[in-house]
Parts: C-alpha cells; sequence; structure tokens
C-alpha cells in the first residue's frame, strides 16, 4: 500500500497543514479512533478526499484491513453535532488504546503503523481543507509523537510529499536518501528520533477540577494530553503516558501551602511529570504561547549540584498546582544526593 503523508491535493506543492504555536487552546483535541469505529470511517473519508480521490484511486477492503493493529490519531474539534458511538473494536487492536468520545467533529487524522526495534511509521496525514492555516497539523502531530513516546517509539519515519518537506523539518524531521517517486508523485522519507522517557510503569492520579470543559481545554487543548475514558463526571488523560484523571466538583475549593525551595514560594500539594530537557522545553514553550501564567518561571535550579534540574510551576483553570522538571540524566540525578 503506497503510503503519502501530505493532505494536498494534487498537485498542490505547498504544505497543506498550516503553522503556528503549539499551545493551540480548545476546541481542539486529540484522541484514538478504533478500527472499525465511526471515527476511523471519517478518518478514511477524509484521507480518501484529501490523498487518494485527487490521483484516482481508491482504498481496496485489504488495504483498510491491514490497518487494524495500527493506531488512528484523530483531530476532534469539540462542540459540533454528537457522533453514533463507536463500535466495539476487533481483537487485534490492543484493548489499552483509549478511544475517542463519542462526539466533536474529525478535521484531520494521522496513521501510526508499528515496525520494529521501537520505529513507527506515520502514514497518511490528512487535515480538513476547510480547517487549514490553523496550526491543526503541528497540534496533530506533536500529539502523536507524545503518545508514540510514551508507548516505547525511538524513531519515526515518514514518506512526505514534496509540498510538505518543509512542514516536517520545522517539527524536527529530517531528510534520509533521494528523493524519489510514490503513487506518482515525488516523495521524499524523513524520521524523527524520540526522546526517551525514563522506564516505567505507568503512574494513576486522580484529581478535582471545578468545570470539566475547562479541564478538557487545558489538559487536552494548552498541554496536548490525549483523551482517554470520559463520562460526564470525570476525564481520563494520557499525561505523557501516565493515566491522569480529572473529576468534576463544582464546589471545589483548592486550598494550597507554599513552602521555600530555592528561593521560590512553590506551592504544595502538586504533581506533574518528570522530562528529558528536549520534552521539557517543547512543553515550556507551549504553555507560554498558550498565555498561561508561571507561578515560578521556567528556570535552572540546584545549579552545578547533582541535583540539577530545569523546572517550572503552573496551574490548571481549577487552582490545581503542576509542577514539570527536566534532568540531563533522570536515571543518574533524580534522586542523587
Amino acid at each position: 500500500m503506497a503510503s503519502a503523508v501530505s493532505s494536498a491535493p494534487h498537485p498542490s506543492n505547498r504544505s497543506p497543514y498550516g503553522e503556528a504555536p503549539p499551545g493551540l487552546p480548545a476546541p481542539w483535541r486529540v484522541a484514538l479512533a478504533p478500527h472499525g469505529s465511526e471515527l476511523y470511517r471519517q478518518a478514511v473519508a477524509l484521507r480518501d478526499r484529501c490523498l487518494r480521490a485527487p490521483l484516482g484511486l481508491k482504498f481496496s477492503a485489504e488495504q483498510l484491513a491491514e490497518e487494524r493493529t495500527q493506531l488512528h490519531f484523530v483531530l476532534i474539534e469539540e462542540g459540533a453535532a454528537p457522533e453514533a458511538r463507536p463500535e466495539a473494536r476487533p481483537e487485534a487492536v490492543p484493548e489499552a488504546l483509549p478511544d475517542a468520545t463519542p462526539y466533536g467533529e474529525l478535521a484531520g487524522c494521522v496513521v501510526a503503523a508499528p515496525l520494529d526495534g521501537g520505529r513507527y511509521k506515520l502514514r497518511q496525514m490528512a487535515i480538513d481543507p476547510a480547517r487549514r492555516g490553523q496550526g491543526l497539523g503541528r497540534r496533530l502531530l506533536e500529539s502523536a509523537e507524545q503518545a508514540l513516546a510514551a508507548r516505547g517509539a525511538k524513531l519515526l519515519t515518514l514518506h512526505a510529499r514534496q509540498g510538505a518537506v518543509g512542514f516536517y523539518e520545522r517539527c524536527g524531521y529530517n531528510a534520509v536518501g533521494e528523493p524519489f517517486v510514490e503513487v506518482t508523485l515525488p516523495h521524499q522519507t524523513m524520521q524523527k528520533r524520540l526522546a526517551m522517557p525514563a522506564t516505567l510503569t505507568p503512574f494513576h492520579i486522580a484529581i478535582q477540577v471545578h468545570d470539566l470543559k475547562a479541564a478538557r481545554e487545558f489538559y487536552g487543548g494548552v498541554l496536548g494530553c490525549p483523551e482517554g475514558r470520559s463520562s460526564d463526571a470525570w476525564i481520563d488523560f494520557d499525561l505523557y503516558g501516565h493515566q491522569f484523571v480529572c473529576h468534576e466538583n463544582r464546589d471545589l475549593a483548592v486550598q494550597q501551602h507554599h513552602s521555600g525551595v530555592d528561593g521560590h514560594a512553590v506551592p504544595t500539594p502538586h504533581y506533574g511529570v518528570v522530562l528529558d530537557m528536549e520534552r521539557w522545553q517543547a512543553l515550556a514553550d507551549r504553555v507560554k504561547a498558550a498565555g498561561v501564567a508561571f507561578i515560578v518561571e521556567p528556570y535552572t535550579r540546584f545549579a552545578g549540584e547533582p541535583g540539577e534540574q530545569a523546572t517550572m510551576f503552573f496551574s490548571d483553570p481549577s487552582g490545581n498546582a503542576l509542577e514539570f522538571k527536566a534532568f540531563r540524566d533522570i536515571a543518574g540525578q533524580l534522586f542523587a544526593k
């Protein structure tokens, strides 16, 4: 099956994704669509309209069946008309995958096919032509990368149409080898090596928020956390591979204590994730771009000591404090004295 990851109609030679600061707010969120679900069918229709039909090609039943074990990331606009409840996923798809919830309008999609040795191939990224120019391609790609890294992905590879090469370069991908022709169009193989998280099993934490809609906008839209299961009372988020659950409490009143750490008043309780430096900086840039106010601005503390680390503090819309920190050597520095 020929692959193409540009959604530009043939023979357009410009990037079709559009770019904007990565901290794109709601109403957009990214989730996984189970193979065979209504959202999956919408994604196939979008790929067909943007990628296949302009070339006079159609998906075959055999080609779509081959996608049963692949990950289907979808970009959804909140507040649209409800869609049909996704059907039960096929047994070939791992049951641990979070499903997209049954509402919202699909605006983009990308497929991730597992290879070997921690490698994934990104395929057929498409953004609705009516939604382009808003930075949605970058938003979708970053969220997919985050989710794949949490699943142990080390290297991402893709075949970019010529007009999309610049977009992928700005997203950190490098060209490999010479251009080639695929499905009648010039393509370029591109790769990106992902920074690996510490080798730990996922942590589970459940917090209270005063408003689920605001929580979805913040954790899904600003921080870019893929959404898992949800109800009218709670939402599961994939926070760098960890299960982070927000439960609604309309009467919530957060009270915080502050402790002095390295000359800063640090709010407690707080929670977050220890990241590598590259992903920490990307998150800091994302939060800044979204206009979130910092409690403690991003900086390096304990400089020159065994525990030297980058850190930042900010709050969610309910007043829950978060800290994200990073070490150059997580395994060697996390508990170093």
